[in-house]
C-alpha cells in the first residue's frame, strides 16, 4: 500500500462488507478512527443517492460519485470508484472540488495531505496568493482612508486650540440651513487681549486662547459647535436652541469664567469677553448674513461696557 499512499493520500480501501480496511494519510487525518468502520457510517452519498452499499460501489466502478462527511455535512467530497474483483475490494480516491479552501482551514491540511501531482496544490497557492494581495490592498486602503480622515480633520481644525476653524463653520452653517433647522450663532471676542500680548508676550496670549477654549468646551453643551475664527475671535453654534433665557445662562457662565485671572508662569493674565447672539429660525438666510448680524450684536455688547452679551 506504500505506493498508493504516496500517490493517493486521500484514498480508502473498502472490503466486501463495506468496512474500511485501509485509508491514506489525508482521510485518516480528517476522520480519525475510520479503519474498521463501515464507509457509510462516516460518509453519506450525495449523488447518486442510491449508492448505499459495497455492491452499489462495484456497479459504479470508474464513475465519479459525490459524498459528504456525516459529522460535517458542509464538507463535500468527490471520488472515483475503482473495483478490484480479484481482491474483492473497492478503492475510492477523494478530492474536495469547490470546497477545497474551507476543508484546508477546517482540517488544517497542508501540501503533504495531497498527491504531488494534485492540482489542489496549485489551487492552494493561488488562494494564498489572492489572500496576500487582498490583505495588502485592505491594509493600503485603510492607510489611505486614515490619511484622508487626518487631512480632513486638519483642514477643519484650528491648530492652536483644537477647535473647529472658519472652513468647518461655513460647512456646518450651510448644513443647518439646508435642513431648515433653527439654531443660534454666538460671536465672541476677548476684551483686553491686546494688553496681554503687549505686556506678557505672544506665548502668554496663546496660553490665554487655549484656556478660553477649555472654558467654552466646559460651559457649552456636548454637541455645540465651537469655532476659533482667528486671533481672539470665537463662534459658538447652538443647534436647536433659540430660547433667550437658556442662551443667556450659557453666555453668563462663559463671561464669569473668562473674568477669572489666568495664571501664566509667575504672573496672571486678565481678560474678559463680550458676546453677540443671532437666532436663526429658517433657512432663508445666507451664512455671511448670519455672521454679520451676530457681529453687530457683538458690537452692541462692546458698546454696553464689555463683559456682557447682546441679542441682535
Amino acid at each position: 500500500m506504500s505506493a498508493l499512499d504516496i500517490l493517493c493520500p486521500f484514498h480508502v480501501v473498502i472490503n466486501a462488507s463495506g468496512t474500511i480496511e485501509h485509508s491514506g494519510h489525508t482521510f485518516s487525518k480528517m476522520i480519525k478512527g475510520a479503519i474498521g468502520r463501515n464507509l457509510f457510517d462516516v460518509l453519506e452519498t450525495c449523488g447518486p443517492r442510491h449508492v448505499t452499499s459495497f455492491d452499489d460501489l462495484c456497479v459504479n466502478s470508474a464513475k465519479t460519485l459525490k459524498f459528504r462527511l456525516k459529522k460535517d455535512t458542509k464538507t463535500e467530497l468527490r471520488t472515483v470508484v475503482a473495483y478490484e474483483p480479484t481482491e474483492e475490494t473497492v478503492i475510492l480516491n477523494f478530492s474536495f472540488g469547490v470546497g477545497l479552501e474551507r476543508a484546508v482551514r477546517k482540517f488544517s491540511l497542508t501540501h503533504e495531505d495531497f498527491a504531488p501531482t494534485d492540482g489542489a496544490i496549485e489551487m492552494l497557492y493561488l488562494i494564498e496568493a489572492k489572500k496576500i494581495v487582498l490583505d495588502a490592498n485592505r491594509a493600503t486602503n485603510l492607510k489611505l482612508y486614515g490619511a484622508k480622515l487626518q487631512a480632513e480633520q486638519a483642514a477643519a481644525t484650528d491648530t492652536l486650540t483644537g477647535l473647529f476653524n472658519r472652513r468647518a463653520l461655513e460647512t456646518h452653517i450651510d448644513a443647518l440651513l439646508r435642513v431648515n433647522k433653527r439654531f443660534t450663532l454666538a460671536q465672541m471676542d476677548l476684551d483686553f487681549f491686546k494688553t496681554v500680548n503687549d505686556t506678557h508676550g505672544h506665548a502668554a496670549g496663546d496660553h490665554v486662547l487655549k484656556e478660553i477654549s477649555k472654558i467654552l468646551k466646559h460651559e457649552t453643551r456636548r454637541d455645540d459647535f465651537i469655532v476659533r475664527l482667528g486671533g481672539d475671535e470665537f463662534v459658538m453654534v447652538f443647534d436647536g436652541l433659540t430660547d433667550i433665557d437658556e442662551l443667556g445662562q450659557i453666555c453668563q457662565r462663559i463671561i464669569s469664567a473668562a473674568q477669572i485671572p489666568i495664571p501664566f508662569n509667575s504672573t496672571f493674565c486678565n481678560v474678559s469677553c463680550s458676546i453677540g447672539l443671532f437666532c436663526v429660525f429658517s433657512g432663508d438666510l445666507q451664512a455671511d448674513d448670519i455672521l454679520h448680524n451676530a457681529d453687530m450684536a457683538l458690537y452692541q455688547a462692546k458698546a454696553a461696557g464689555r463683559s456682557t452679551f447682546k441679542v441682535f
